[in-house]
């Protein structure tokens, strides 16, 4: 894989094809993963891009420790957490329908100094996790080889706003059902971006692309809540 660390933020369902078992009752961070999203994390563990792994980071939400399980069960890789890798916080409005969380996360983006509806700002939320990667990355626990992180998809595309050195905004959000490995892939040219600001060398990203497992991983992402 090269001589970075790379992070990974594997999303956990999909509007179209649910990777996490939705259930309104029950609060979004205790959602589980479904059969699907066990499967296909079970086939990302498998990838290549985990060859150097040496540890993996993920937040305390239940699809998140999943996942980061189901990984480790593959790889015998520690699992070590924050809970500021968390996703951001939408307690006060619980579970939305798919049409309402969309408008709602639009604007959640598009003022990101504003706490819409409650929710947690974009700007802090933003700050949390720009915060717990740095750290992680400085911790003597993650060794010395890439480490992976489990975490959600709306603070991964704050990170990636920050590390772009762009304004936030939702463009850079999971195109389709693709995640956010697969926007990374997409991108390309991250490889490119050498130490990816502040976070020191978050590993050659562009070397996503070579996931050509994404056909099966490709859907590794969550949608709506």
């Amino acid at each position: 894989m090269g001589c970075g660390r790379v992070s990974a933020w594997p999303r956990c369902g999909s509007s179209h094809t649910p990777l996490v078992c939705i259930d309104a009752t029950v609060p979004v961070p205790q959602w589980g993963l479904s059969d699907v999203g066990r499967t296909r994390a079970e086939a990302f563990a498998r990838a290549r891009l985990l060859d150097e792994v040496t540890s993996i980071w993920c937040s305390t939400e239940t699809k998140a420790r999943e996942t980061a399980a189901l990984i480790a069960g593959e790889t015998g890789i520690t699992i070590l957490e924050r809970w500021d890798l968390g996703e951001n916080d939408r307690s006060a409005t619980g579970f939305l329908l798919p049409y309402e969380f969309e408008a709602v996360a639009d604007e959640f983006f598009a003022r990101p100094e504003v706490s819409v509806r409650g929710w947690e700002r974009a700007v802090d939320a933003q700050g949390r996790i720009v915060t717990a990667v740095t750290e992680l990355l400085a911790d003597e626990r993650s060794g010395a080889g890439d480490v992976l992180v489990v975490a959600h998809g709306a603070v991964g595309t704050l990170l990636l706003c920050h590390l772009l050195g762009r304004p936030i905004t939702r463009q850079l959000d999971q195109l389709g059902q693709l995640g956010q490995l697969g926007q990374l892939g997409q991108l390309g040219q991250l490889g490119q971006l050498g130490q990816l600001g502040q976070l020191g060398q978050l590993g050659q990203l562009g070397q996503l692309g070579q996931l050509g497992q994404l056909g099966q991983l490709g859907q590794l992402g969550a949608g709506g809540n």
